[in-house]
């Protein structure tokens, strides 16, 4: 495989998010570089990871689009910033959803997004465990998805707010 660009982000939060870097350190990434944008992750898992990596705490906007326009996959949590942005780019997108079990966000409400956007074509989600992030990252590299999205531009955001509204409304 490779060479590959891959672009990671957690999102802007100061929050924690090892267990996407854990996954991703154990994950052969061989003819892999990119940017890993990690937050309020432990650096020190940053350094486990293969590859020629940029690595930072938090990413200006523009540099974060022009990461992830130079990259061949996004991997990202499931915040709905992430996941306009690579679909606005046309990048395929692997998932990993925050859970709050883990002590990544203070509820489950990244699953529930993660739900909604699973149908949309260039998105993948991963599920729980670390050889389903693993299988997924390779299998994405050899045989990228499709990203002609069938909610493409300023689609994308008005289903997501549309959904939001939804569920907020049935509370």
């Amino acid at each position: 495989m490779g060479p590959f660009s891959i672009c990671v982000t957690v999102g802007t939060l100061n929050r924690q998010f090892n267990r996407l870097l854990r996954f991703l350190a154990d994950t052969p990434l061989e003819n892999c570089s990119g940017l890993i944008q990690f937050g309020g992750s432990d650096p020190d898992l940053v350094n486990r990871i293969a590859g020629v990596f940029h690595a930072r705490a938090f990413v200006a906007d523009k540099d974060l689009d022009d990461a992830i326009l130079k990259s061949d996959l996004v991997i990202s949590h499931a915040g709905v910033g992430s996941i306009i942005k690579a679909n606005q780019l046309n990048r395929p997108l692997i998932l990993l959803p925050r859970l709050q079990k883990y002590g990544e966000h203070f509820d489950d409400h990244q699953l529930q997004i993660a739900q909604v956007v699973r149908h949309i074509s260039g998105i993948t989600v991963c599920g729980d465990s670390e050889e389903d992030f693993r299988t997924t990252v390779i299998h994405s590299l050899a045989e990228p998805p499709d990203v002609e999205s069938t909610l493409g531009g300023d689609e994308l955001p008005a289903y997501l707010k549309g959904w939001v509204e939804r569920a907020r409304d049935s509370k």
